[in-house]
């Protein structure tokens, strides 16, 4: 049997009157067995009509209601669970990590416990706090989509409400490739890289303008480069996989290129770029770093950031600099 009583705040007037007295607007609490198990806590809430309702309804049910409802952090564990059965990529499991911890501390901060009270109004609360460009925005809004979708087909919620939260508008822009002189000005610029740096100055030179020539011509992504084992590279030609997408890639390298890499000191015993130690993300995090560092050099003040390997040339385009007699080192 259950009993609904007000828990009397400090400053109401009818505090004295103890648990009979429920007109007044103080928290209504449960009290009783359910199921023989003792009940004894606040329903959140303070109209009794809705509370008498909810009483019945557990009643009748025989048991709470909130026990059949998923809570917002076992089903995240659930679904990075079957993010690890399907042997997703680490970097894509990484970002669904982050936007569980986004939302979780958004969920705390709001008192929201189960998933169904992430409703269209809350979610839009939610995405105000990002701090994300329009194109990261989008891509995690997709995420969150993801997430509440799974949501769905194991009958959690009723329905998505994310689908209905519009993306951001994203004004595409061409990134244009470095010309020749900015190719020129980099390569240069590596070489005042072994003065600025401390230590192996010499062979980080070395190492970034095989790094930067390597992105140029081949046409990879930094994560490929980085990853890049010796075995992979035979006379001048390049051939392997693509970590992201698994394309093949078979490109040849010129002449200048090949000598550069080989006179390079290797990182690794069985990677250039890389001592197999730790994660590839992790890595290509810091060679992005050094990048940057080199383009904010005072040789290269004027040059845009890069961001990824798209500024740098496609591979087609080598037979102009082979034969322009310039010299990498």
């Amino acid at each position: 049997m259950l009993i609904l009583f007000r828990r009397h705040r400090k400053s109401c007037k009818h505090k004295a009157r103890g648990r009979k007295h429920r007109h007044c607007q103080c928290p209504i609490w449960i009290d009783g067995t359910l199921s023989e198990r003792r009940i004894l806590e606040s329903l959140r809430m303070r109209d009794w009509q809705r509370a008498h309702e909810k009483m019945l309804q557990w009643e009748a049910d025989g048991k709470r209601a909130e026990e059949s409802r998923k809570r917002i952090q076992p089903a995240w564990e659930d679904f990075l669970a079957d993010m690890d059965a399907r042997n997703l990529n680490d970097s894509t499991v990484r970002k669904y990590k982050l936007l569980r911890k986004q939302l979780e501390a958004f969920a705390q901060q709001k008192g929201f416990r189960f998933l169904d009270e992430l409703d269209l109004n809350a979610l839009s609360q939610f995405r105000n706090g990002w701090a994300d460009g329009p194109r990261s925005s989008a891509k995690k809004l997709e995420r969150l989509r993801s997430f509440l979708r799974f949501a769905v087909k194991r009958r959690w919620i009723q329905e998505n409400p994310a689908t209905d939260l519009k993306s951001p508008k994203i004004q595409l822009r061409q990134t244009l490739p470095f010309t020749r002189p900015d190719m020129e000005r980099l390569l240069k610029a590596s070489r005042q890289y072994a003065k600025e740096s401390t230590g192996r100055g010499r062979e980080n030179s070395l190492r970034m303008q095989a790094f930067i020539l390597l992105l140029r011509y081949s046409g990879m992504r930094i994560g490929d480069a980085v990853s890049l084992s010796t075995d992979r590279l035979k006379g001048d030609r390049l051939f392997l996989y693509t970590a992201k997408t698994g394309t093949p890639v078979n490109v040849v390298l010129p002449a200048p290129v090949v000598r550069v890499i080989a006179k390079m000191p290797k990182t690794g015993k069985t990677h250039f770029f890389w001592s197999s130690n730790g994660k590839v993300d992790s890595v290509a995090s810091h060679w992005r770093k050094r990048l940057q560092r080199l383009l904010n050099l005072p040789r290269c003040q004027t040059l845009t950031r890069i961001a990824s390997a798209t500024r740098l040339l496609p591979s087609y385009c080598w037979p102009e600099y082979q034969s322009s007699g310039f010299r990498f080192c």
